[in-house]
C-alpha cells in the first residue's frame, strides 16, 4: 500500500475520453509532444513496467525514472528523479501515481507525487505539476476535437448561406439538440429556434454569404472563429469573432458571438 507521508495531490478534468489522456501517458511520440511545451524538452518513455522515462528540460535539468504500472485507460504509475545531486530527490527516488476516471465532461485526472523529501520541494513540483497537468489538459482535447473542431465551424458558418431545406440539416449535422446561440442580435436555444433566427435574418438582410475567415483558435473544448459576411458584389457587410463549445465528440453546444462591425 502507498506510503502516506505528505504528497503533492493535484486534480484537473480533461475534455478528452479516458482512452485519449492515456495515450498521452503510453505512447512515446504524445509523451514526448506534451514534455515538449513551452518550458519543456525532450522526453522520452519505454511504455512497460521497468521502462525507462528520462525528460531533458529546457534549463537543463534531467528527470530520470521508470514505468511501474500502466493500467490501459485507468492508471499510470513511475519512479521520479534528477540525475543532478544538487535536487537532492536522486532518480527514481520519488513515486508519481496518475489515474483516469470518466466523467460526463471527459476524464478526471488525479495525481499524486510521493516521496518528496521536504516542504519545499513539495511546494515546486506542485506548482510544476499544475502547469503541465494544464498543458496536457490542452493537448488532451486537441487530439480530441482533432479536425471535427474546424469542420463543425465550417458547417456552422454554411448554415447561415443554406436554403430553408438544407439548413437544417446542416445545423444538425454540427450542433447538438439543445445548442445555444447568444450574441448582440440572438439569444435562442435549440436547433429549430436556432434555425427560424436564421432564416429570420437571411429574410430581412440583403443578399450576403458569411464564412469563417482565418484559422481556428482551439483552447480544450472551446474554439475561435473570426467570420466576414460579404454583399454579392464583394463588399464587406459586417464580421466579428465567434466562439464554440463542444462537446467531447465535436458536436457545437454553445456559441457567442462578439466584435460585430
Amino acid at each position: 500500500m502507498p506510503d502516506r507521508e505528505p504528497a503533492v495531490e493535484l486534480r484537473v478534468t480533461i475534455h478528452a475520453r479516458p482512452s485519449t489522456v492515456f495515450r498521452f501517458l503510453s505512447d512515446p511520440e504524445r509523451f514526448a509532444r506534451w514534455w515538449a511545451v513551452p518550458g519543456g524538452g525532450d522526453a522520452t518513455i519505454e511504455p512497460r513496467p521497468g521502462g525507462a522515462v528520462r525528460i531533458q528540460y529546457e534549463n537543463g535539468h534531467v528527470m530520470s525514472g521508470e514505468v511501474v504500472a500502466l493500467e490501459p485507460d485507468r492508471r499510470f504509475v513511475m519512479l521520479w528523479g534528477y540525475e543532478e545531486e544538487t535536487k537532492a530527490i536522486p532518480p527514481s527516488s520519488t513515486r508519481v501515481e496518475i489515474d483516469l476516471e470518466p466523467v460526463d465532461a471527459g476524464t478526471e485526472v488525479t495525481l499524486r507525487h510521493s516521496g518528496l523529501p521536504d516542504e519545499p520541494n513539495r511546494t515546486g513540483h506542485e506548482a510544476g505539476w499544475r502547469y503541465y497537468l494544464s498543458t496536457m489538459a490542452s493537448e488532451c482535447a486537441r487530439d480530441q476535437l482533432g479536425d471535427r473542431a474546424e469542420t463543425a465551424i465550417d458547417d456552422w458558418f454554411s448554415a447561415w448561406n443554406a436554403d430553408d431545406d438544407a439548413r437544417r440539416a446542416i445545423l444538425e449535422r454540427c450542433c447538438t439538440p439543445d445548442a445555444r446561440l447568444t450574441d448582440a442580435f440572438a439569444s435562442v436555444d435549440g436547433v429549430g429556434t436556432i434555425d427560424a433566427h436564421i432564416a429570420n435574418a437571411r429574410r430581412h438582410m440583403p443578399p450576403h454569404r458569411v464564412a469563417r475567415a482565418g484559422d481556428v483558435a482551439l483552447c480544450h473544448e472551446h474554439a475561435r472563429a473570426r467570420w466576414a459576411a460579404t454583399l454579392d458584389d464583394g463588399k464587406r457587410l459586417m464580421g466579428g469573432d465567434t466562439v464554440f463549445r463542444f462537446t467531447l465528440d465535436g458536436r457545437i453546444e454553445r456559441v457567442i458571438g462578439f466584435s460585430v462591425d
